[in-house]
């Protein structure tokens, strides 16, 4: 919107890290959800391979398809985000999340412990592995 309204580059505002209508990240965002995550992640290939969409915004896709119950497309933007991304914590727990969801529990465990291999104090992980160990 301050583009449109001021017109050129902002670089001042560029700590709020909002991706602008036309970014790589928020057209990829727009694609997953109007034909899923397999035919985005095709589309669109190219662009995260080379970072043009950050590991932040794969993760906030992957958690918008969670929270609308979409969870086999959910499971393929958080293990495309662990490609990109294997030494993120934070990718691997959202990923342990989205299989916990969908009643993957040994691989939902793997993928807690992997996060907390990366992140030895990510308490989300240490707290999922326990109720994911009850019988």
């Amino acid at each position: 919107m301050i583009q449109a309204a001021i017109g050129g580059d902002q670089p001042a505002l560029r700590w709020i890290k909002y991706d602008t209508y036309t970014s790589p990240a928020f057209q990829f965002a727009k694609a997953v959800r109007e034909q899923g995550a397999a035919a985005a992640i095709s589309e669109f290939r190219s662009a995260l391979l080379r970072g043009d969409i950050s590991e932040e915004s794969i993760n906030s896709t992957g958690y918008w398809l969670f929270w609308q119950k979409q969870l086999a497309d959910a499971i393929l933007v958080f293990q495309l985000n662990v490609e990109l991304h294997p030494k993120s914590s934070n990718a691997y727990d959202s990923l342990g999340e989205a299989l916990m969801a969908n009643n993957e529990k040994d691989l939902a465990i793997q993928n807690y412990q992997k996060s907390l291999e990366l992140n030895p104090k990510n308490q989300n992980a240490v707290d999922m592995l326990k109720k994911l160990r009850q019988p």
